[in-house]
């Protein structure tokens, strides 16, 4: 801990962690910490981790949206993961095929925001919606 706060590290207790006033909060390895009593006492702008499963149901979407948070939704920013493991493990992918390809994420976690934000959703549901227009194109919107 002296070594963090040497280096200008601030650490918090974990019963705390979720009511500390940051810019980013970081859910990591554990699923469901975004509900209706947790968002209430968060003091962050932006949610963005890699846990999965970091909501703890659809709603909560809502809940962070009507608070003004920004939320990534996690399936998007933990492509990374996939991209790494399929794209340079499986695919035999260059550094510079991968790198452009992790740049897509923050293109698209972009997108998600704005058509959020234009349709007056949540992040989730903006993602979900675009998810499944790319798995399942409209034949009327000339897709497919």
């Amino acid at each position: 801990m002296k070594r963090l706060s040497a280096n200008g590290v601030q650490t918090v207790a974990p019963d705390d962690a979720l009511a500390t006033e940051c810019d980013v909060l970081s859910p990591c390895a554990v699923g469901g910490v975004l509900n209706e009593r947790s968002i209430a006492g968060l003091r962050c702008r932006v949610v963005a981790g890699g846990a999965n499963n970091q909501l703890e149901t659809p709603e909560d979407a809502d809940r962070l949206r009507k608070r003004g948070i920004a939320y990534a939704p996690d399936f998007v920013i933990n492509s990374g993961g996939v991209l790494h493991g399929g794209g340079l493990e499986e695919l035999r992918w260059s550094r510079e095929t991968l790198d452009a390809k992790l740049a897509g994420i923050g293109d698209a976690v972009y997108e998600i925001l704005t058509q959020a934000d234009r349709d007056g959703v949540s992040t989730d549901a903006a993602a979900r919606q675009m998810a499944l227009a790319r798995i399942f194109p409209s034949p009327l919107r000339g897709e497919g």
